[in-house]
Order: structure tokens, then sequence, then C-alpha cells
């Protein structure tokens, strides 16, 4: 079996990868994410389905507005008005308040409670009273993975084209 020490450090790996994942999806340019972004059932047919138009409420005044001339969204990547209304800090409180109701955290994030449940303790307690051992492991992981960011920056990657002679 594992030591809770691994156990704990995959389950942060995992967490900040959903996390990461959540933030790159957030900052996509779709018309989800536009924060003038605005959906209208418009017409209805007699079998109560719905069909929805997108509408760019950029620069919207109830006045200007004419149900026969939307202002329709047709791409929101060549949009000039396209303004993003997730930032970083949005995501990780949506993030976190997903994992605060546990239908929700079972529902979406499995093996995050898998993780949780083979902890077999409180999350808290395990990052309240870790032993002088792992704190200095922990430590000396983190101060790498910042020394090998700061190298690999600077550095073009390597390709492997190579032609036959």
């Amino acid at each position: 079996m594992k030591s809770p020490g691994i156990i704990y450090r995959r389950y942060r790996q995992l967490k900040r990868k959903i996390v990461y994942d959540k933030i790159v999806e957030a900052r996509k340019v779709v018309f989800c994410n536009c924060h003038y972004a605005v959906t209208l059932d418009m017409f209805g047919d007699s079998f109560g389905h719905f069909s929805y138009v997108r509408i760019c409420s950029y620069d919207y005044t109830p006045a200007q507005f004419d149900v026969r001339k939307p202002f329709i969204c047709t791409n929101p990547k060549e949009c000039n008005a396209f303004t993003s209304k997730w930032t970083k800090d949005k995501v990780v409180a949506q993030f976190e308040k997903e994992l605060e109701d546990p239908d929700k955290k079972q529902e979406l994030y499995p093996e995050l409670v898998a993780l949780e449940w083979v902890l077999d303790k409180e999350l808290s307690d395990a990052m309240k009273s870790p032993g002088f051992l792992e704190k200095f492991i922990v430590s000396i992981i983190e101060i790498m993975e910042k020394v090998l960011k700061f190298i690999s920056r600077g550095k073009k990657k390597i390709t492997n084209d190579t032609q036959d002679l």
C-alpha cells in the first residue's frame, strides 16, 4: 500500500490538473464564455420545442432592440466585442463551490472522492500535521519544480525533423 503522503500528493496533482483544465476551457473564445452573450428562446412549435437564438448584448439598450433584427452572434472568434466573463479567480471559486457539495463532487470528480476515501482521514488533518520528513521532501520537490520551470522557460523545443540522406 502506498503511503498517505504519496496519495495526498496525487490528490493535489489531480486537483491542480482539474483547475488548470477548467481555466483553459474558460479562456476559449466561444459564445458561452462571452460576457455579452445572451441566449433567447425565440420560436416555439406545437410540441413545446424551442429554437434558441444567440444574441450579442454589446452596446445594447432596450429601446434599440427589435425582435425582427436582433444582434445575432455568428462568430465570436472574429468579434471585436468579445470579453471573457471568466477570470481565474472566478473559475477557482466555482470549482471550490462544486467541491463543497458532496453529491456534485461524487458526480463530477469521482477520482478525487476515491482518493479522499483511500486517505481514510480528513484532508485537513493530513495538511495540518505532516511529519518533519514529509515537510522536508515536499519543500525540496517544490523548489525543484520551480527551478525546472525557470530553466525550461527560455529553451526552444527541439524537433526531430531529420531527412534521409
